[in-house]
């Protein structure tokens, strides 16, 4: 197979080798191609059409010169007349706006042997859309420190409610096993240890004194009701909406801008758009300001 070959005094067809490509305009792949390009320059006689048609018909070399001679001067003259001259499977000549004769090759055709059975390909993109997060499962965006020092007080609280628990169970559980008349000394002794281990953990949980009074039993649990509370939180909110598509465009956007960006559901199914979250109102009341210079709309929303 050649590529090139030449109508002696019309032009020549040359083949092009094409890659295989992506248009992600109309999501489509195309196999690697052959395409039949003319070129109207080339029109001197290389003698491989008359050689090919002579070997393949046995006509003599002579003979299938007239026989391309009329065929070339009937396509001269069907585009002097303005008409187009087709070549089946190809494509066809025609008279471009210079007055040069020009050739449309025919849509669809891949000339590569290599390609022969690969169609184009139309393809979907798909994107994965994540679960509406709130404010609460952004792990990944949450301050890592806030949420160690959130995870210490809560190991550190349980602990403690299970140490004052037990020393409210025991007393009360030795007081009737006296009033049965049985002597069990060892019970005081390990009501001493038990407030002496709570010290040392209720010390090492925090570094202010520790109030021993505030391990009796008749006191109320604090560590318990401050771990029942949420930390709040002061979120420098951009925008509000109600698609979560909408949302995580514009927290994209925020992140690209160089914002800490996150999202929070609300309980009326709405998705707020931060740009920075702070442990206090005062931080966010500062920054806030700069915020505005380029989302004038923002607002502090704490939780």
């Amino acid at each position: 197979m050649h590529d090139c070959v030449i109508l002696p005094g019309l032009g020549g067809f040359v083949a092009n080798y094409k890659p295989a490509e992506f248009d992600t305009v109309r999501n489509t792949a195309s196999p690697p191609s052959k395409l039949i390009l003319f070129n109207s320059n080339l029109i001197h006689n290389d003698g491989l059409l008359y050689a090919h048609v002579s070997e393949t018909t046995g006509y003599g070399y002579k003979d299938v010169q007239n026989m391309a001679k009329t065929f070339i001067d009937g396509i001269r003259r069907d585009l002097r007349q303005g008409m187009k001259y087709s070549i089946e499977g190809l494509g066809y000549f025609y008279i471009g706006g210079e007055g040069q004769i020009r050739f449309n090759e025919e849509a669809g055709n891949n000339y590569l042997l290599e390609s022969y059975g690969l169609p184009l390909l139309q393809y979907r993109e798909f994107e994965k859309f994540p679960k509406p997060e709130t404010y609460r499962s952004l792990t990944s965006e949450v301050d890592s420190l806030a949420r160690q020092k959130r995870i210490r007080r809560w190991a550190y609280g349980t602990a403690a409610a299970c140490l004052v628990a037990a020393m409210v169970f025991l007393p009360l559980k030795t007081f009737y096993i006296n009033q049965a008349g049985i002597d069990l000394p060892i019970a005081d002794s390990f009501q001493k240890e038990l407030t002496e281990q709570v010290e040392n953990l209720t010390e090492s949980a925090s570094p202010s004194p520790v109030n021993k009074a505030n391990l009796m039993p008749s006191v109320s649990l604090n560590p318990v009701s401050e771990i029942s509370l949420p930390v709040p939180e002061y979120h420098i909110v951009v925008g509000s909406f109600k698609d979560f598509g909408n949302a995580r465009q514009l927290r994209n956007q925020l992140v690209e801008d160089g914002y800490t960006s996150r999202i929070l559901s609300s309980e009326k199914g709405f998705y707020r758009v931060t740009a920075g979250t702070y442990a206090q109102q005062t931080e966010a009341a500062v920054m806030i300001s700069s915020v505005r210079k380029g989302y004038e709309n923002a607002w502090i929303f704490s939780n």
